[in-house]
């Protein structure tokens, strides 16, 4: 499998965009301490506009890509180009947070493609960590079509 953008733009901690520059998908995840507010569908939507995009070659689909991210955005730089590595770590507890309370997250098990539930309680800890079971597989564990796209672009 092809190595992702290691610089994509948008708000949310979950996303997927279309680089121009290299005709290809952009898969990453962010940490911070706020923990993972995912908003799993948009990252379906994005992946069906995408998908669509690269087999009809159609700046529509490519346009309601980029419609989906059109809140405030932030550069976020990934280390190691992606979520292939941060779905790798191990659950990371992170820290205590003044204020904020322990909550059940759910991380990416690489040895089972699975996702399980650890205790994150607040503040750091690393980008395996998701609010919700679908959201840990949508990104960590993607629909084998999405990878069968992206080998026959290259």
């Amino acid at each position: 499998m092809s190595q992702r953008s290691s610089t994509v733009t948008s708000q949310w901690p979950i996303w997927l965009t279309w680089t121009t520059t290299a005709s290809s998908c952009a898969l990453a995840t962010q940490s911070h301490s706020l923990g993972s507010q995912a908003h799993w569908w948009t990252t379906v939507l994005l992946k069906v506009a995408i998908f669509a995009a690269s087999i009809m070659k159609s700046w529509v689909f490519i346009l309601l890509a980029g419609l989906t991210l059109l809140e405030r955005s932030n550069t976020v730089n990934i280390p190691g180009g992606g979520p292939e590595n941060e779905c790798s770590k191990p659950p990371d507890e992170g820290e205590s947070c003044s204020g904020r309370l322990s909550s059940k997250m759910w991380y990416f098990n690489a040895t089972t493609n699975t996702c399980s539930t650890f205790r994150y309680l607040g503040c750091g800890g690393n980008a395996n960590r998701f609010p919700a079971n679908e959201p840990c597989m949508e990104i960590c564990n993607p629909p084998t079509w999405y990878y069968e796209a992206e080998e026959q672009r290259l």
